[in-house]
């Protein structure tokens, strides 16, 4: 993990201290015209940027992972979420959003500092990403009747197009214009802008907020180690080499913040706790995952 990768995640938090400080300050007009395009313009370069991985994948590692992903992970999630957070609506929805979508840039750093194979790490890229829209998508539904917030159907459907047709658009893209280079920085001081105005346009609503997010650091920490550590010990198990056993171990540990801040900020824009969740576990991310990548080169 490079010294540049590790500040993002202070990064974002910074421009929600700023927006918040500056809160007052706020138009009288809506900012929400502008926060789509600043999310829609990230994810497009995320989308154009991200890499394609081509590896032969063992069965039993395919298996695992996906078991692990798009089983396990999105169901201790929910254990852990109802047990700590039950009572903290916006906490639990927020925690939710963030746990159940499998990483699909970071954790390939982690991976190659750590010595594990890169190339199949990133072929599981698409299907990390179907995972995320759908959990996503499925968190806004029943999250919309569960807790009786409005318009689950609008919420969603402008969700989808934040996603969407930045998706559709990298595609066309990387298809005409293959290998372009792009600001290595862009997508995510794009995200820090959109963090920004959410902030200072709803700095009244998170000025408390603060300590009551705090809570949620202990259910994070116990799904970073159940999900690396069953990742290590299934790897150990179906005696895998070395170099895929450091990949599943990443695979299935790495969760994903920037699809899901532009979901819960298209899907819930009253609900600005939600994204400070989403903002504040990477801060507890980075550091685990950059322990762990110490612990695997041992």
């Amino acid at each position: 993990m490079t010294r540049k990768h590790a500040i993002d995640p202070f990064l974002l938090l910074a421009a929600a201290v700023c927006g918040l400080l500056i809160s007052g300050t706020a138009p009288d007009w809506t900012l929400e015209p502008i926060i789509y395009l600043l999310l829609a313009s990230m994810l497009f370069f995320v989308f154009y940027t991200m890499p394609s991985g081509k590896e032969k994948r063992e069965r039993n590692f395919r298996l695992t992972v996906l078991l692990l992903n798009g089983v396990v992970a999105p169901l201790f999630a929910v254990c852990l979420g109802w047990l700590f957070l039950g009572g903290e609506t916006a906490l639990f929805i927020g925690f939710l959003m963030l746990m159940v979508t499998p990483c699909t840039d970071w954790y390939l750093l982690f991976t190659k500092a750590a010595g594990g194979n890169v190339r199949l790490s990133a072929s599981f890229i698409p299907s990390n990403l179907a995972l995320q829209l759908f959990f996503l998508s499925a968190i806004v539904v029943i999250a919309g009747g569960a807790f009786g917030f409005s318009g689950v159907a609008v919420s969603l459907m402008q969700a989808l197009a934040v996603v969407l047709l930045p998706l559709g658009a990298a595609v066309v893209a990387r298809a005409k214009q293959p290998g372009r280079s792009v600001p290595e920085k862009l997508p995510v001081f794009l995200l820090a802008g959109a963090v920004l105005l959410i902030f200072m346009a709803e700095g009244g609503a998170l000025g408390q907020a603060w300590e009551q997010a705090g809570i949620i650091f202990v259910p994070a920490l116990l799904f970073f180690l159940t999900m690396s550590g069953a990742g290590y010990a299934i790897g150990k198990w179906l005696h895998m080499e070395r170099s895929a056993h450091i990949s599943l171990v990443f695979t299935v540990s790495g969760r994903n913040a920037p699809l899901a801040v532009a979901f819960a900020a298209a899907a819930f824009p009253n609900e600005p706790l939600i994204l400070l969740v989403l903002l504040a576990v990477p801060l507890l991310e980075l550091p685990y995952l950059s322990l762990l990548t110490y612990l695997l080169k041992r």
